[in-house]
């Protein structure tokens, strides 16, 4: 038995597709053709192969199988062909007989194709204002053009015309969060700067602990566990709510800081105040739902503080830096207060005390009392027995207490 490997067989079916090209051409690519399969054939095969393709053909079609038609000949061209390959009249500037030419400029790609690269969102309008149709027809046509009237690109997350230029950087459009990843920046968008520490089944993670106690506000009873599943699944998921600083190992929600910052600095306000609805206005968003949202975002991370509501539920806040200038103002108040007073009470002290020198001093020598006597001649006395005296200083003395 031969244990030499046998080339396998040519397929007719893999030539449907096959490209519009001249006798010579086609049996080129024939010859390439089953090279590239891992069939490689003598230029005289590749001309059988050519002749047995070109009789079945011309048999199935008599039958009318066209399922087993596999190449086709093209008399206007003089070009051989894929069953399924379309003509190459319009690139040889050759009118057809029929009217496909025609139907052709009213195709989609001709309608849109100079559409500049946009959002898929600025996309349907510009299919509204060209089709002067409904946003439901708009998705529809968008739905059945995507792949040969409209083209996007991935890199800028575009949508464009078939024949506008391509897109540029600054033509780049934020791509919004799906379900899941604005499900989790919902929750946990707003969390403050916090640690996690992973050890010990991150019982002592304060990251873990903020998340039960979120889950807790929006009525749903969870463990350091539970919390520390969801904590990684939204790590995992495609665009993240949370962001860690390298250095200091804190994490935070994207939103924390950013979006909710410019409130730190709102001055005292109650909402039905218009002068909320111009803060709101001009530091969050012009869409008054997206404000709020930014608002009651501001209150959960701290960066407004609630100080009352009244019976009608309207909330007053104030921004947290603005609380905390007023105590400081308010603390260096008291400091001056406390300085002045202490200075009043020394200046006090030395005027009474220039005053006493004064009434007690009244120009004439005063007279000692007798015990001021008794008590300097004693300290003279005292002074006669220590020390070693000249006779000149023994007679100063004797006179001193004669």
């Amino acid at each position: 038995m031969s244990n030499q490997k046998k080339t396998p067989r040519w397929v007719p079916k893999l030539y449907r597709n096959s490209p519009k090209l001249t006798k010579d051409r086609f049996v080129r690519y024939i010859h390439d053709f089953e090279a590239r399969k891992g069939r490689p054939v003598l230029w005289d095969r590749a001309e059988d192969i050519f002749r047995i393709l070109k009789e079945q053909s011309r048999e199935a079609e008599k039958a009318g199988d066209r399922d087993s038609i596999w190449i086709v000949f093209d008399p206007v061209t003089g070009e051989w062909g894929g069953y399924k390959t379309p003509d190459k009249r319009e690139a040889y500037d050759i009118e057809r007989k029929s009217s496909r030419g025609q139907q052709s400029q009213n195709s989609y790609r001709n309608r849109f194709g100079k559409i500049l690269p946009c959002s898929k969102q600025e996309l349907f309008k510009e299919i509204i204002a060209i089709q002067g149709c409904s946003i439901d027809l708009a998705k529809q046509i968008w739905e059945s053009g995507r792949h040969n009237a409209f083209r996007h690109d991935k890199a800028t997350n575009t949508w464009r015309g078939w024949y506008a230029d391509p897109p540029t950087l600054s033509d780049a459009v934020k791509a919004p969060p799906g379900p899941k990843q604005e499900e989790y920046l919902k929750r946990y968008g707003c969390m403050p700067e916090l640690l996690h520490d992973y050890s010990n089944g991150g019982v002592n993670s304060d990251v873990l602990k903020w998340i039960v106690a979120r889950h807790l506000e929006l009525g749903e009873t969870i463990d350091i566990a539970e919390a520390g599943k969801h904590y990684r699944r939204a790590w995992g998921c495609g665009k993240s709510p949370f962001a860690k600083d390298e250095e200091t190992k804190l994490v935070r929600g994207v939103n924390y800081g950013s979006k909710t910052r410019v409130f730190r600095m709102m001055p005292e306000m109650r909402e039905d105040n218009p002068a909320f609805d111009t803060f709101l206005e001009e530091h969050a968003s012009r869409d008054m739902e997206t404000a709020v949202s930014i608002w009651l975002d501001a209150i959960k991370c701290g960066d407004l503080i609630k100080l009352h509501g009244d019976e009608d539920g309207l909330l007053t806040c104030v921004g947290a830096d603005v609380v905390r200038s007023n105590e400081s103002a308010e603390e260096a108040e008291e400091n001056d207060d406390c300085g002045d007073s202490e200075e009043d009470s020394e200046n006090s002290d030395d005027e009474s005390g220039e005053d006493e020198s004064d009434e007690s001093y009244s120009g004439e020598p005063r007279k000692l009392e007798d015990w001021e006597i008794l008590m300097a001649e004693e300290e003279a006395r005292e002074r006669a027995r220590t020390t070693v005296s000249t006779g000149s200083h023994f007679e100063e003395m004797r006179a001193m207490l004669g």
